[in-house]
């Protein structure tokens, strides 16, 4: 691996010991993505097939996530989240 490619590799192992949130999850994904894209860089591959799949992917999650979350703000009598 080059040196920008280890750069990577520990900044995807920095963001994974700062714990686990989906927030954090997509943000290994990105580098991940970046990683691949550099190495195909390197290796004089186009690759583009790697990059949209990962965004994709992060975009994905991001929505599911979204979507199912519940609320832990505290709710009135009606159940609506106390602004």
């Amino acid at each position: 691996m080059t040196p920008a490619e280890l750069a990577i590799r520990a900044a995807i192992i920095a963001v994974e010991d700062v714990g686990a949130d989906i927030r954090l999850t997509q943000a290994v994904t990105l580098l991940s993505a970046a990683q691949t894209r550099l190495a195909d860089f390197i290796d004089g591959i186009n690759g583009w097939d790697t990059f949209p799949h990962q965004v994709s992917l992060a975009v994905t999650t991001q929505h599911a996530t979204r979507s199912t979350a519940k609320s832990t703000l505290p709710k009135d009598e009606t159940g609506e989240p106390i602004k």
